[in-house]
């Protein structure tokens, strides 16, 4: 959402682009969760590891950098309330 740079947002349109954003940091946070935590707990309780670090230092890092690409796109929606 942008604005036109004449016309102050509207109230509603400030709350819109918060919701977006509420939204975008509610799924980076979710992925990070997912891909950030699990994967190295899983590892630690898991016997047999076999194989499986690689794999998940790569997936650690791809849910890590998805999240922060996706909390980069939250902060973007917020800069529009400038």
């Amino acid at each position: 959402m942008t604005a036109v740079p004449d016309q102050p947002l509207t109230r509603s349109s400030e709350e819109k682009i918060k919701l977006s954003a509420s939204y975008f940091n509610g799924l980076a946070i979710s992925l990070f969760g997912i891909g950030g935590i699990s994967v190295p707990v899983t590892l630690l309780v898991r016997p047999e590891r076999d194989g499986y670090l690689a794999m998940a230092l790569v997936g650690v890092l791809v849910f890590c950098g998805l999240s922060y690409r996706i909390h980069l796109l939250a902060k973007r929606e917020l800069d529009a309330l400038d």
